[in-house]
């Protein structure tokens, strides 16, 4: 079936329609004549519509059928291929997951990979770093030596090459500058060092091959030196005060006083009663003879005793701290003497 003959025949009509709208084209409703007219008119119109749709679905009758036929046709084929097209679908959607998940996974690993290796290159740049923190200048010049050497690229992928290099160079200029900051700290305190040495010892120059701390060495040195000879000169001179004040001590009519009343508490004439208290530097007075009188009553003796205690006690009180001690022992001795003398008197008197 041509289709250009089927549109033939339905455009038979085309000069009927041509004809119709001519005489319609300038129509104006004025009266009952013309109202009529315009009423036929429509009838016509619409007869002519209603020929045109009667005309297609004849001409289309047999197409229709001929669409149908191959819509089903269409059907039954798309429906033996459908369960192959999902089948493939899912495959191919399976397979494409596959490589996607492995595409993750290797953007994972060499996310990771990345990760690591920046912890890595950070954890070089750290070590240094703390290496670097209060070196020494031969110790900086290690480092300097050790990252000339690409010790800190090693094992450090191409892509990471610049960046690694960048961040050694860094390093390599802070060693640097901490080498020339380290020197001038040097060099300052060199300096110091030796307008202290020329200040200390009044000399017009220092030593060119001394360090600081060959300087303070020699400084110290001197000051222990120093101090020992004033430490020396002040213990000869309290020996020489101590001795002096010994004598004076022994001098003094206090001291006189005390020997003479304590040799008079012994009599020679009765017994053999021996003191056998130390009276450590006091001069020799026979005390290994003396014996008490029996022809003194209890209140003479008290009166003796006091006699003593009371010299002993007034003793001059600007005596230093050496002199105490020394005279204290004689005190002590004197004190012993007294007591024996008293237990030797209770005894003859009981």
């Amino acid at each position: 079936m041509d289709p250009n003959t089927q549109i033939q025949k339905l455009t038979e009509v085309s000069a009927e329609i041509q004809s119709v709208l001519s005489e319609t084209e300038n129509l104006v409703i004025v009266d009952t004549k013309t109202n009529k007219g315009a009423r036929s008119a429509r009838t016509r119109i619409q007869r002519l519509i209603t020929n045109i749709e009667d005309r297609r679905k004849e001409l289309k009758a047999p197409v229709l059928k001929a669409a149908n036929l191959i819509d089903s046709t269409a059907k039954e084929l798309t429906a033996q291929l459908e369960p192959r097209k999902i089948d493939l679908i899912e495959k191919i959607k399976s397979y494409e997951d596959q490589k996607e998940k492995e595409r993750l996974e290797k953007l994972l690993r060499e996310t990771n990979r990345k990760l690591a290796l920046t912890e890595k290159i950070q954890k070089y740049r750290d070590t240094y770093l703390i290496w670097m923190t209060d070196a020494t200048i031969e110790k900086l010049g290690e480092i300097i030596e050790a990252l000339n050497k690409d010790v800190f690229l090693k094992g450090v992928y191409q892509e990471f090459l610049p960046k690694i290099k960048e961040e050694r160079d860094l390093l390599i200029s802070m060693a640097q500058n901490s080498i020339t900051v380290l020197q001038q700290k040097e060099a300052e305190e060199l300096e110091t060092a030796r307008q202290e040495y020329r200040t200390y010892f009044e000399s017009p120059e220092c030593p060119p091959d001394l360090s600081v701390d060959d300087i303070k060495i020699a400084i110290l040195k001197s000051e222990e030196i120093f101090q020992a000879k004033e430490a020396q000169r002040i213990i000869d001179e309290a020996n020489a005060n101590i001795e002096q004040e010994k004598a004076e001590i022994i001098a003094t009519p206090t001291f006189d006083i005390i020997i003479e009343k304590a040799t008079e508490a012994a009599n020679l004439q009765q017994g053999t009663h021996v003191l056998e208290e130390d009276l450590s530097g006091v001069p020799e007075t026979n005390t290994n003879d003396l014996v008490i009188d029996k022809s003194l009553d209890e209140e003479s003796f008290n009166v003796f005793v006091g006699a003593i205690e009371l010299e002993i006690y007034e003793r001059p009180s600007a005596l230093s701290k050496e002199t105490d001690i020394i005279l204290g022992t004689l005190i002590d001795g004197i004190n012993s003497l007294i007591e024996h003398a008293r237990n030797q008197f209770n005894e003859l008197k009981s």
